[in-house]
């Protein structure tokens, strides 16, 4: 499902600046090509330095996550708990082996973890896999966040290193009085990229893609706890109240019996 708070919030804040300098003055003022090389250029470079290729990859393309996060609903990841819980309950852990492609469908994680379920695997043994691929996953998504965390960085840092070539290159033609005012402004523009670059996209980016992080590996927690219980042979009704207690909403909307 589509993420309208990012394209909302990224929208809104990219037109609240342009509409202040469509008030101020004209746009042309505003563009210059050598400072938006350096800025982007270097802010992009510097990143690609920080991260393996492979990696810095991954995490550009790792932005559309934050429009159209690939994250279910717990809610939904509960109920599918609940109805394999019940049926293995009343049918045995084999009668699952029907599904098995759905539950991949759902999540590989999920799939994988009742494969050996199914296959008779040790509780113990099933644990030790759920909790290595639930460590892999969390690298492998840090990843990502990391990548657009140094963008967040480095763009500012580019814009005033391409402030201060700026400035000397000014400061060399002091002879020329009427070139200083437009060569401070345009000095000023890469801190401008740099800040806006910055701000108002990738550390947004960023955010999203560690909240939408978070909401994935909870959804592996809810399907770890689940597994677990559903192979001990747990009411399906206790599972689904123990799932249910990783929602906010288990806790803000809790009223008294």
């Amino acid at each position: 499902m589509a993420e309208i708070g990012t394209v909302v919030g990224l929208l809104g804040a990219f037109g609240l600046i342009v509409g202040s300098i469509a008030m101020g003055g004209s746009f042309g003022a505003f563009i210059d090509v050598p400072s938006i090389l350096i800025t982007v250029g270097g802010g992009l470079m510097a990143t690609l330095a920080s991260n393996p290729l492979p990696d810095f990859v991954r995490g550009l393309k790792a932005a559309v996550k934050a429009f159209n996060p690939p994250v279910k609903d717990p809610e939904e990841i509960i109920q599918v708990m609940v109805e394999i819980a019940t049926r293995a309950r009343k049918e045995g852990i084999l009668a699952l082996e029907a599904d098995i492609d759905k539950y991949y469908a759902i999540d590989p994680y999920l799939g994988i973890a009742m494969r050996m379920l199914i296959d008779g695997v040790e509780l113990d043994t099933i644990k030790l896999v759920m909790d290595n691929m639930y460590t892999v996953l969390d690298e492998y998504l840090e990843t990502e966040v990391r990548v657009w965390e140094h963008a967040t960085d480095y763009f500012p840092a580019f814009g005033m290193i391409g402030t201060l070539i700026g400035l000397v290159q000014m400061l060399n033609n002091l002879n020329d009085p009427s070139a200083i005012g437009p060569g401070m402004a345009v000095a000023l523009l890469t801190t401008l990229y740099g800040a806006v670059l910055a701000n108002v996209f990738a550390g947004p980016i960023a955010k999203k893609l560690k909240i939408f992080k978070n909401k994935d590996l909870r959804n592996k927690e809810i399907i770890y706890t689940g597994v677990q219980f559903i192979a001990k042979g747990e009411n399906p009704k206790v599972i689904e109240q123990i799932l249910r207690s990783y929602l906010e909403d288990t806790i803000l909307n809790a009223k008294p019996e």
